[in-house]
């Protein structure tokens, strides 16, 4: 099958186009950036050293000669770090400027499957559906009217969301791509439910989970000991307050420095300056940046993934550290707390300090229980690898096949 994949940044979608290529499907992988050593470009940029960012943008399971870039996708984004707008305004003018190009490229091509990244391809849905071609929406958020809720509840949503005709502009936008798709594929129960309550059909919503790496996400058995005090708690994700970090900074307020030890990882964000005002504290340790083989190995120096999050519609992080045998305090609002139960790690409430301590407490109280959970974590963990994302991927697209008309 001829498929198009179509995302401006690469995020997950490098593992879809992956997953497609295993079964043997001709697909074309259209982004804004893709790093070809033989290019004049980077050719340029190789002697430079920026070079080694570059590698970030390939994957040697994805041939060059498959990928399209447009160039003036890479001339916008650097134009607009300069302008003294928001970030959401930047990347929603992006996703435009990309879906204009994509539309030309399947209005000549016309691809008989094409998936298109949310918010970026409502150009290009408009022609396929011109032509009778399927169409695909590829969702990592959840619909517009649940975040639009949690705007009108907490502030600092929307400072991360844009301005409210910007954000009722992209929500127009959104729904009309749901209306042109054929399926929308969602990474989660919750994101999948949030479309459901707005009337969205059951037989048009579909989901598929993101996977983790096994090879570098694994429980060690000799980490975790149930005698280690203080308990540590790690955290990974952006250092924002719609992924709770000042509840995270609440918390610790509530113990000695010789009970309770938190490292945070992850880039700066809009709870950056009061995390600042914590890290005097000998029991807070904060790291910008570490490789997923990094990481691993700080999961398994853990004893508890704390992630109380405001809005996550799956949340990978969460899954790589229950691999690493860590249980998990997740929100009822993270897609990946459809994996957790009772005996993994604890769903609590979002915004809830209360309920974040009384699952902290617990732990503290039961090491013995917590050691088991964090063994039952990285069991569950192990049927939600990439590659159980790459057969239910390529088992909808071989009843795609299947069909008639390709509808």
């Amino acid at each position: 099958m001829r498929v198009l994949v179509s995302n401006p940044s690469l995020q997950y979608t490098r593992n879809t186009v992956k997953a497609l290529l295993t079964q043997g499907h001709e697909v074309v992988f259209a982004t804004a950036y893709w790093y070809k050593k033989n290019r004049f470009l980077e050719r340029i940029i190789s002697k430079t050293p920026f070079n080694k960012y570059l590698f970030r943008y390939s994957d040697a399971a994805i041939p060059d000669s498959i990928v399209l870039t447009n160039y003036w996708s890479i001339f916008l984004h650097f134009f607009l770090k300069f302008l003294p707008i928001g970030v959401e305004q930047k990347s929603y003018w992006e996703d435009l400027a990309h879906d204009r190009w994509v539309a030309q490229y399947v209005k000549k091509h016309q691809p008989q499957l094409t998936i298109g990244y949310e918010k970026s391809c409502l150009q290009t849905f408009q022609v396929l559906d011109q032509l009778s071609l399927v169409k695909w929406l590829d969702l990592s958020q959840v619909h517009p009217t649940f975040i639009q809720e949690l705007r009108n509840k907490y502030s600092f949503f929307k400072s991360i969301t844009g301005s409210d005709s910007l954000f009722k502009e992209i929500n127009n936008r959104k729904q009309q791509e749901y209306e042109l798709s054929n399926k929308i594929y969602c990474l989660s129960n919750f994101a999948a439910n949030t479309l459901r309550s707005e009337k969205i059909p059951n037989e048009k919503i579909g989901v598929n989970p993101l996977g983790y790496n096994s090879k570098i996400f694994f429980a060690d058995t000799n980490s975790h000991a149930v005698e280690k005090k203080p308990i540590q708690l790690v955290y990974a994700g952006i250092i924002t307050k719609r992924k709770g970090i000042h509840l995270l900074l609440q918390l610790m307020d509530l113990y000695n420095e010789d009970q309770v030890e938190l490292t945070l990882i992850g880039p700066a964000g809009d709870a950056s300056s009061l995390l600042n005002e914590y890290l005097h504290k000998t029991n807070i340790n904060y790291i910008s940046f570490l490789s997923h083989e990094a990481l691993a190995d700080q999961f398994k120096q853990a004893d508890l993934f704390v992630f109380p999050s405001y809005l996550d519609s799956w949340a990978v992080v969460v899954l790589e550290a229950m691999a690493c045998g860590l249980p998990v305090i997740v929100t009822e609002n993270t897609g990946a707390a459809q994996i957790v139960t009772d005996l993994n790690g604890k769903i609590i409430p979002i915004d809830n300090l209360q309920a974040l301590k009384t699952a902290l407490d617990y732990f503290i109280q039961y090491p013995d229980a917590r050691l088991q959970m964090g063994k039952n974590a990285s069991t569950t963990a192990v049927a939600h690898t990439w590659q159980n994302y790459n057969d239910t991927l390529n088992t909808m697209v071989s009843k795609l096949e299947q069909s008639v008309n390709y509808v």
